[in-house]
């Protein structure tokens, strides 16, 4: 209990550093009502550890009492606590006649208590109409029904209905309220913000983490892959936070492109400014991962990009000889030493691919959910008794085939050449509208990059759906503002 209640203490103190850092928000519901859940949801996890029932319904009882009534304020409510409380907090629901009714945990509660009465109830913001199916719509609702179908082969009906009802519960409908309200100038703004502050709260978590040299979520993961009470990698305490420390370290990066982001629009930063930029970078680092590395300075150097002056065909020159050097690098692994690899990682990573290749051929266009069983894997077996398969690319193509990899990735592209055709009509955009583009695409970049070296546990699909539904509806609601000011000149033209 003591531990218990020293992890209350000091994430308490780094919500106190978070909101003192970030109180120029201080005005909007949102931001009020978010913090109150943090700090009520910290000491609900913690006070009833071993009781992950009873967590999961007073966190669901939050959530109804703290949840903004105004639609506007509700997705940038959504996106500040989504990230408080770990997956690994989850508990099976019971049911007559079956083994449990579905695995619940915090981001299915905020789908199901948050989302769908919004998506039931036809709310909308001010000013805005219904928009119809898109391509990127397609995709992501597509991904999602094949998987849940190709699980029909190896799981018995109700486990394949449990499936699709967890991933859309906990995913998707996420998806469908961004694309619903972020069309809206005001909506996309708070929603951005409220990343922003959720990157500042994990940052002061971490470095408070570092300070105590212990992760306080990892009590409440009682599997160690996912988040380890101390891990040291060249003297620094390996921090993770709420996510794994990939996710944390790169969603760290993407606060400072919020940062950056402000200062371009209004010339400076904000309160603070500096000493929250030093916080993010602090994040980046101690995160200890080259994966989150990696995508931090192509997400940061896609947006240095993407807000320039430069020509969408040659940014993607550049992207394209970048990651063809990438790529290089990559392959050529067996070139490193062992004092740049002491932990091994690029030969796992060599003899996992070696596996994974067989193990496609066998099935190449619509994988095998059971692929661990295959034998193929059972030398790559870790100390913790799992193969760690570090690719969501590769992790999806051996579930589900080039299929389903198709449709998982169809959405960031078609969503990342909306941003660059957006990037023609710069002339007709403000300096808010222009950053909010390169940042949506510096997301959307850094993310692709980062799923290479991660695979699909704790909130990475999550996110990934996050940044996919912020750019699509940033794509329309930028183009229906511009052929509105279009029309508009008209009219002024024709009095």
């Amino acid at each position: 209990m003591q531990a218990q209640i020293s992890a209350i203490v000091y994430v308490f103190s780094a919500l106190l550093l978070a909101v003192f850092l970030t109180r120029t928000a201080a005005n909007e519901p949102w931001y009020r009502s978010a913090l109150m859940m943090w700090f009520a949801s910290t000491a609900v996890i913690f006070s009833f550890l071993y009781t992950r029932e009873i967590s999961l319904l007073l966190l669901g009882t939050l959530l109804l009492f703290l949840t903004p009534r105004p639609v506007e304020q509700k997705l940038p409510f959504c996106l500040l606590v989504f990230c408080a409380i770990p997956t690994s907090v989850a508990a099976p629901v019971p049911f007559p006649f079956i083994n449990y009714l579905i695995n619940a945990d915090f981001q299915l509660l905020v789908g199901l208590l948050l989302v769908l009465p919004v998506l039931l109830s036809g709310q909308r913001p001010e000013k805005t109409k219904a928009q119809g199916m898109g391509s990127v719509d397609y995709f992501v609702y597509g991904y999602f029904i094949f998987t849940t179908l190709l699980m029909i082969r190896v799981l018995p009906f109700t486990s394949v209905i449990r499936f699709g009802a967890e991933a859309v519960l906990g995913t998707v409908l996420v998806y469908v309220l961004i694309k619903r309200v972020a069309i809206s100038e005001t909506v996309m703004e708070r929603a951005l913000q409220a990343l922003y502050v959720a990157t500042v709260v994990m940052a002061c978590i971490a470095l408070l983490s570092q300070i105590k040299h212990w992760n306080f979520y990892g009590l409440l993961a009682f599997d160690a892959r996912i988040i380890k009470v101390a891990e040291v990698r060249y003297g620094i305490m390996r921090t993770s936070t709420t996510m794994i420390p990939v996710l944390f370290g790169f969603l760290e990066a993407l606060g400072i492109i919020l940062l950056l982001r402000q200062k371009d629009i209004t010339g400076r930063l904000p309160s603070f400014g500096r000493l929250i930029g030093l916080l993010l970078v602090m994040g980046v680092i101690v995160s200890m991962s080259r994966g989150a590395w990696l995508a931090s300075v192509v997400s940061m150097g896609s947006y240095l990009l993407l807000r320039s002056r430069l020509s969408s065909s040659n940014i993607v020159l550049i992207l394209a000889v970048s990651s063809a050097f990438l790529v290089f690098s990559l392959l050529s692994a067996d070139s490193f030493s062992t004092d740049l690899d002491p932990f091994g990682s690029f030969n796992y990573r060599k003899e996992l691919f070696i596996a994974s290749w067989d193990q496609f051929q066998a099935a190449p266009f619509i994988g095998d959910p059971f692929y661990l069983e295959s034998g193929r894997f059972d030398e790559l077996i870790q100390g913790e008794s799992i193969v760690d398969v570090v690719s969501v690319y590769l992790q999806i193509v051996l579930q589900f085939g080039l299929i389903g990899l198709l449709l998982y990735v169809m959405p960031f592209l078609i969503a990342l050449g909306g941003v660059l055709r957006l990037r023609n009509f710069s002339t007709e955009m403000d300096q808010q509208t222009r950053t909010l583009i390169a940042a949506l695409g510096a997301f959307l970049l850094g993310y692709l990059v980062m799923i290479f070296t991660v695979s699909t546990t704790s909130l990475v699909i999550h996110y990934g759906v996050i940044f996919v539904g912020l750019a699509n509806a940033a794509v329309i609601g930028v183009n229906l503002r511009i052929v509105a000011h279009r029309n508009q000149v008209f009219q002024q033209k024709l009095a």
